[in-house]
């Protein structure tokens, strides 16, 4: 739109578009170039200038699409994908752009349209159908399913309610060659497992991904026959950087039993794990490969010797501990001259806040401690950050939280 800069406020962008247009006209132009404006943050390559609120919302971000797509690209080159809920058209545009034959679908008339409109904008093949999901209307070898979870608007978490249901996505999946279907980032393995039971052949192969960009869980992905790969794990994590540089790490759940209070008191690091290793039930798994354990039962923080490097991990160098009394955090943080503090907890009831202006010292330095339910009281580790750039959005007070009760 003509006129119009991404660092205009709204009431300067309606009050501009009123010169020219009607008022509900104008409106919807100025709600637009607000969509546009949000769009530019996850898309630099594909371009949406035809979007809703909802379809933003539900669309992947760059990195993760073409992720998504060069990993088919790479199980099948050459291969046909009928993407089956298009929405706007990102997953159909960076599997274009990868070099995949596409054919589009979606239910909704406005989606149809404004994805249309998009792949002509990225000057991709146009193919577009109107129709449900898992009605088998195209004939492909693989498919991409992501079925609509905002019924009602509100986002739901029972797969019988979302669009197409996860069993229709699973039993139209069946159809193709190759599937990979996008699922509910807090949605439960076992509840997947279940619907795989029932709506899949025990033969068929599968592969289950929680997907971390950046640290945020952004997805998870069920990859179904010849999108599973050679020997597919049970489960996988995925962590992708900002940069779309990616890092795997794959098994089947084990569990590493938790340190004892007096060996918790002594780690020499202690690491965050990304929500993707968490979600998928790989934590033990990477724990006992990097010789960690967790310093507590139900605690998702991770205890060592040794300076744990993974992408999966956010870690620091413990520089002292203590139990959390006041009097001897404070005889602690008087000990390395630190003052001003910034707390994260687990298994703590009170707010960081309230524990930062409870054990603030007096020194001046400015330091960052732990709070951490042990197995026996609570402990409070002065530490400080691994020298190496941090990943934003990992397991802490600041976003996800592991899914267990005493967190």
């Amino acid at each position: 739109m003509e006129g119009l800069s991404p660092t205009m406020s709204p009431l300067r962008v309606s009050k501009f578009l009123r010169q020219s247009l009607p008022p509900e006209l104008s409106r919807l132009g100025s709600a637009l170039h607000q969509l546009r404006i949000r769009s530019r943050r996850r898309f630099k390559r594909i371009v949406l200038p035809f979007l809703n609120s909802k379809a933003l919302e539900q669309a992947s971000s760059e990195n993760v699409a073409m992720a998504r797509a060069a990993r088919i690209l790479a199980l099948q080159p050459g291969g046909e994908v009928y993407d089956a809920t298009c929405g706007i058209g990102a997953d159909s545009c960076a599997l274009a752009i990868s070099g995949a034959q596409v054919i589009s679908g979606d239910l909704d008339h406005e989606n149809i349209l404004f994805a249309r409109a998009n792949f002509q904008a990225n000057g991709v093949p146009n193919r577009v159908v109107r129709a449900e999901a898992s009605s088998l209307a195209v004939r492909s070898q693989l498919i991409l399913l992501d079925p609509d979870r905002r019924g009602g608007g509100q986002r739901s978490l029972d797969p019988a309610s979302w669009s197409p249901s996860l069993g229709r996505s699973l039993s139209a999946a069946t159809h193709h060659a190759g599937a990979c279907i996008k699922l509910a980032p807090a949605l439960s393995p076992e509840v997947l497992i279940e619907a795989e039971s029932v709506h899949l052949p025990a033969e068929l192969p599968r592969r289950r991904e929680w997907l971390s960009h950046h640290g945020e869980l952004a997805e998870v992905c069920l990859w179904i026959g010849s999108l599973a790969g050679d020997d597919p794990p049970d489960r996988q994590a995925t962590y992708l950087d900002r940069s779309g540089e990616i890092t795997y790490f794959t098994g089947s759940p084990v569990e590493v039993e938790a340190l004892r209070p007096e060996e918790a008191a002594e780690v020499a690091w202690i690491a965050d794990p990304d929500p993707a290793l968490l979600r998928s039930g790989l934590l033990g798994n990477l724990a006992r490969e990097l010789g960690l354990a967790p310093l507590a039962s139900q605690i998702a923080y991770l205890g060592g010797q040794e300076d744990p490097v993974s992408p999966f991990l956010r870690s620091w160098r413990v520089l002292d501990s203590s139990s959390l009394d006041a009097r001897r955090v404070r005889a602690m943080l008087a000990k390395h001259d630190v003052g001003p503090i910034r707390v994260r907890k687990r298994g703590h009831p009170d707010r960081p806040e309230a524990l930062e202006r409870r054990f603030k010292g007096r020194g001046s330095r400015s330091g960052e401690l732990l709070v951490v339910r042990l197995e026996r009281g609570h402990r409070a580790f002065l530490v400080e950050a691994a020298p190496r750039a941090p990943q934003a959005g990992l397991v802490g007070d600041e976003g996800f939280e592991p899914p267990t009760s005493s967190l």
